[in-house]
């Protein structure tokens, strides 16, 4: 049962990972305007965007963004990542405490 808890567990932090790509890409398109990935990155972005928009888009349709005053914020992701970092951690602790 450990073996099966280690999946699990490093396949949440894969993700986890892939969703801090996501987050660094989102920021250099939103602070350089004028960027547009190309070559090997356009290819890492397109995995990237279409391995993370599905839950992400999922979470951002239950939860309405926030609003402060003409801004709205998203909080989708936000909610996504804490789902993934608690049902990482209930693995942990299941797989990896409570059967060893």
């Amino acid at each position: 049962m450990q073996i099966i808890g280690l999946v699990i567990y490093y396949a949440i932090s894969l993700y986890l990972a892939i969703l801090m790509v996501r987050v660094v890409l989102d920021w250099i398109s939103f602070l350089a305007r004028d960027w547009r990935p190309r070559g090997v990155v356009l290819v890492l972005a397109n995995i990237v965007y279409s391995l993370t928009d599905p839950p992400v888009r999922f979470f951002g349709r239950l939860i309405p963004p926030l609003r402060f005053g003409g801004i709205g914020l998203d909080m989708g992701f936000l909610v996504f990542f804490l789902v993934l970092v608690v049902t990482q951690r209930l693995v942990a602790w299941f797989f990896l405490y409570i059967l060893a």
